[in-house]
């Protein structure tokens, strides 16, 4: 299904909001890029860490001109470098990439820009191959530095009067360096933090081994963490660099005997081999443990370290995991110390344990959760057939409940890998007969002709949703699979729906109780059922309604053209509008399924000429060839525009789409961009708009997208004016 195109457009990791307190004022940063060969993630995770936190982001290049990343990314220059001052941005920020190496080191305007900063004490940042632009500048004589390991490199660095540290990401005075592509969220963050943008919520305090720590164990939660808001503290026996297994280095910000419990809203031990000689026996660690259990805050450790809590007397009666190895969870038992617990993380009152290097990430989300910065996620189970389960009727709800921040698993009769109808496959992640109700917050049985044969009668999923049921989780189905729930006897005095066949209704109403309802989505207590394959992405939002983690901020209605939409430029902004609160709804001249230029579908939930602006709080028109033909002309779309900009509604646009604004008078005296295309820009300008060639441009309640790259940058600028995008 279409839907799934957003995973391939939008990261979802750290668009969610860092801190709830609003930002003020707005820094300005610019972002350097070499015009062609630049790390494309060294730009665009900064950029966007720094944009969800206030700052307004600027990117410079030695042209105005298009340029194009090392994977192919491309993004058009608001200024050339010769043309920027330095005295209005707070921060100059060189991004890497092959190409900085022919052209950036040695560009004059840059090398003056930079010096120009660095005297107006701004903050001068630069990451991977860009670091020798600085020593060039003569802005790192005597200052620590990173740069991507490579020795070339390196010594231009360091003949300048630099000194060379491997680790992630170096703050010397004014100067921030990161280390390589891998280290663009964390030097994201760290600009955020010396630029004083990040509002910290809470307060963690990990502890490393000085050696063979398990860099993932680190890194990962870390990370994490401070997406939600956390500040993070590293600490050990020494401040020395630290060593990791795979080597990471690391400066510790303070020794674990200057710790002070009090001072911190969790304590976090890191697990590596060099955890087992050192922490498990340290007093010092022993004491700040033990202190920060009487003060009740969250003690966690992951791997090789949860016996470290178990010799300091803080897992007595409580569940704990750690790394499947017979002498460690002897430790951790031992004397009755733990119950071990196989399981990816553990939590237990105040404990939180994570088993392995695979469960980092888990165990930082379980930290963050437990910390209260990033709310508890939502666990969903998925039966499917093992064979001829209904393909949209897993994905499409798969997919709409994990946008919305719910975590999934699939099951089925065995773990072997499951085929759809139409060919997709997937692999379960467990047997139904091995899952447990109380696990899940609500369990879903996927339709399709294999489902008839073998889960109407399977009896451990009979038992799971009876389970589930008696627990009041919510318990579902669609199409060919409602009669699983009344065949377990959960339909009594329930309407229901299915795919409207009549074999099938018989079996949904024989005995049950149940009441049949040809409607697309039926909720009925705590049941919910979906009527067939075009039911799925209904469905998949009521799931998300009833479960609790679609919690609507604002509505959206996205206008596309019944054929040769962009694709990108309704996905992208689609998906972090609805990432960052939105109910999303589609409309177009028809519900029929509409098809983007590059090969995707859609069925519009809604027909244009049945809007109504009032519903909404943002309108916004999706571009590409088909808009032209269709939708300039359209006298619905017309006047539900006039309507929508009458209330003082956000009014949108992107890439030949602004002149359906244009057409219905809405931007006399504004400015406006759309793509580069003269009958285009003629279309805008004849009607009062002012084109202006940038990548998004607001005007009063006007939003308008230059083209299909600026389709992120879009998408966070109605965020943005929605007040939606630190949600």
């Amino acid at each position: 299904m279409a839907i799934a195109m957003i995973f391939g457009t939008v990261s979802t990791s750290w668009v969610q909001a860092a801190d709830s307190k609003k930002v003020e004022p707005k820094k300005n940063v610019l972002m350097v890029i070499a015009p062609k060969d630049f790390e494309d993630c060294e730009l665009f995770e900064p950029k966007t860490i720094l944009e969800v936190n206030g700052a307004k982001v600027t990117v410079a290049s030695t042209t105005t001109e298009s340029c194009t990343g090392m994977k192919g990314r491309t993004i058009k220059p608001d200024i050339k470098i010769s043309d920027a001052k330095a005295k209005d941005y707070d921060a100059i920020v060189v991004v890497g990439g092959t190409g900085v190496i022919g052209t950036l080191w040695e560009d004059m305007p840059l090398r003056s820009l930079l010096q120009e900063g660095n005297l107006q004490n701004k903050i001068i940042g630069a990451i991977c191959a860009a670091p020798p632009t600085l020593a060039k500048a003569g802005l790192l004589k005597d200052k620590n530095a990173t740069m991507f390991p490579w020795d070339d490199g390196i010594k231009e660095l360091t003949k300048y009067g630099a000194k060379y540290v491997n680790e992630e990401t170096v703050v010397s005075g004014n100067i921030v360096t990161g280390k390589n592509p891998d280290a663009s969220k964390a030097f994201g963050l760290k600009l955020c933090d010396v630029l004083g943008i990040r509002a910290f919520q809470k307060k963690v305090l990990m502890v490393i081994a000085t050696k063979d720590f398990e860099d993932v164990e680190l890194f990962e939660p870390k990370t994490i963490l401070e997406l939600n808001g956390a500040k993070v503290t590293i600490a050990s026996t020494t401040t020395k660099i630290a060593v990791g297994l795979k080597g990471a280095k690391v400066t510790p910000d303070i020794k674990i005997s200057d710790v002070k419990a009090k001072d911190y809203d969790a304590i976090v031990v890191v697990g590596g081999t060099g955890v087992i000689g050192t922490l498990w026996e340290d007093k010092p660690l022993r004491m700040v443990l033990q202190e920060a259990n009487k003060l009740n805050k969250i003690v966690g450790a992951i791997c090789a370290a949860p016996p470290t809590l178990a010799k300091a007397g803080l897992l007595k009666g409580k569940n704990a995991t750690m790394f499947p190895w017979d002498g460690g969870i002897k430790e951790l038992t031992k004397n009755g110390a733990a119950n071990y617990v196989n399981e990816e993380t553990v939590v237990s009152g105040n404990i939180i344990t994570g088993r392995n290097p695979e469960a980092s990430k888990a165990f930082g989300l379980r930290i963050s959760e437990e910390l209260g910065i990033k709310e508890k996620q939502k666990k969903v189970l998925m039966v499917v057939a093992q064979k001829d389960f209904e393909d949209c009727e897993l994905f499409e709800p798969k997919t709409i409940l994990e946008i919305a921040g719910a975590k999934v698993f699939v099951a089925s009769v065995t773990a072997n890998t499951a085929t759809g109808s139409q060919g997709r496959t997937i692999k379960p992640d467990l047997k139904i007969s091995d899952a447990k109700a109380s696990n899940y917050d609500a369990i879903v049985v996927v339709g399709g002709t294999g489902v008839i044969g073998t889960l109407w009668e399977d009896k451990p999923l009979r038992k799971l949703l009876q389970e589930a049921n008696s627990q009041n989780k919510i318990v579902s189905a669609i199409c060919a699979a409602p009669p699983t729930l009344a065949k377990a006897g959960l339909l009594k005095d329930k309407n229901a729906t299915m795919f409207p066949w009549d074999d099938g209704i018989k079996e949904l109403t024989k005995d049950s109780g149940a009441t049949y309802v040809n409607e697309e989505v039926v909720v009925s207590g705590n049941i919910v059922t979906g009527r067939n394959p075009d039911a799925s992405r209904a469905f998949g939002l009521k799931l998300c309604d009833v479960i609790g983690v679609n919690q609507h901020q604002k509505n959206v209605l996205l206008v596309i053209a019944q054929k040769d939409f962009e694709d990108v430029e309704l996905f992208s902004p689609k998906a972090l509008l609805e990432l960052n609160g939105a109910k999303v709804t589609v409309a177009s001249v028809t519900t029929d399924i509409a098809k983007g230029s590059g090969g995707s579908f859609l069925t519009p939930d809604i027909q244009i000429s049945k809007a109504k602006a009032k519903d909404y709080d943002a309108i916004a028109v999706i571009g590409g060839t088909g808009v032209i033909d269709t939708l300039w002309e359209n006298t619905d779309l017309r006047s539900l525009l006039q309507d929508a900009s009458a209330q003082n509604k956000i009014v949108s646009a992107i890439c030949a789409a602004p002149p359906t604004l244009a057409k219905a008078g809405l931007l006399k005296g504004k400015n406006a961009t759309m793509f580069p295309w003269d009958e285009g820009i003629k279309e805008i300008t004849k009607n009062g708009a002012i084109y202006v060639d940038q990548e998004t441009v607001v005007s009063g309640n006007i939003v308008t997208g230059k083209n299909p790259d600026a389709s992120n940058a879009y998408g966070i600028k109605l965020c943005e004016v929605l007040k939606i995008l630190h949600k």
